[in-house]
């Protein structure tokens, strides 16, 4: 049996050291220093509190990262990774992380909890499985990493939209805001920081749509890349690809500009703007599930 604490047990060094050691080996290269593992923590909202260590022997041989926030009237409570050094791995110590934060989740009356995994990590899907999650969609990684073609997102009718730029805060004044439940990273809590909120109208001043994106620009101001969050269009229009194309094309642009374009977690079930975004030639770079569990009906029963 493993012993877990909080993460308030580590130093930040030795919790760092911890967190690298802990995904030694993974899919993907997510090594950080102490000051960007800091900054994941801040920008991200994980806490301290509800992060957690299991201890073997006084020693620390695993990590999970948590978050809880409220969104959309919900408690939600986030899995930001767990790691677990390569000679403890396949030992129990990810289940009883898991497990454990569980526990703490229902304590703090968290009503649905989420989490991503890669798609590959077949061993961790069938864990959290097991562990009372359910994948409801699939998140994809798209980009473009050359310039657009002219004709990029161009309109396939002659329709006449306008747009209205804000912050990402902004979303709340949104109303045909979509309130299902998102991937964390996409929500505008975690793009808070230089995260942009372009909103569609047509002439009559109605809402079509909204996207939430950022501009990652270098240390002398140039921009390197532009990265979509969310994009919602309303379902019901009959135009919504060209609202889809038109909003596209107002965040991605200038199209002659090389720099990288892509999109954070978007759900393959955003079948229009997946599509067109593949039109223009965007390639998927990585791909995860999107896992969810609906705690406040466990504890209706």
């Amino acid at each position: 049996m493993y012993e877990i604490k909080s993460l308030g047990a580590l130093s930040f060094e030795e919790a760092t050291n911890l967190w690298n050691a802990g995904f030694e080996g993974y899919f993907i290269e997510i090594k950080m220093t102490m000051d960007a593992f800091l900054a994941r923590m801040t920008l991200e909202e994980l806490s301290p509190s509800f992060s957690l260590v299991a201890f073997n022997n006084g020693e620390p041989v695993g990590i999970i990262l948590n978050g809880i926030r409220m969104m959309h009237g919900k408690k939600i409570a986030w899995n930001g990774g767990t790691g677990v050094v390569s000679q403890f791995r396949n030992r129990g110590v990810g289940r009883e992380l898991v497990r454990a934060s569980l526990e703490l989740y229902k304590k703090e009356g968290v009503d649905i909890a989420t989490l991503e995994e890669i798609g590959k990590n077949d061993a961790a899907i069938h864990l959290y499985k097991k562990m009372g999650y359910e994948v409801v969609d699939q998140l994809l990684m798209l980009q473009h990493t050359e310039k657009l073609e002219d004709d990029a997102f161009q309109l396939q009718q002659s329709n006449t939209y306008h747009v209205k730029r804000g912050t990402a805060q902004d979303i709340y004044t949104i109303q045909i805001s979509n309130e299902e439940i998102k991937p964390w990273q996409t929500e505008w809590m975690s793009v808070r920081k230089d995260g942009e909120l372009l909103t569609v109208y047509d002439n009559t001043n109605e809402e079509l749509a909204y996207f939430l994106y950022k501009k990652v620009l270098d240390e002398t101001g140039k921009q390197q890349a532009t990265v979509l969050y969310q994009s919602y269009v309303d379902t019901k229009r009959l135009d919504q690809e060209d609202i889809v194309r038109f909003g596209l094309r107002e965040i991605f642009s200038p199209l002659q500009d090389q720099i990288k374009r892509m999109t954070m977690n978007l759900p393959a079930s955003n079948e229009v703007v997946v599509r067109i975004l593949k039109e223009a030639g965007f390639t998927v770079a990585n791909e995860q599930v999107f896992m969810v569990q609906h705690l406040s009906r466990l504890s209706e029963r």
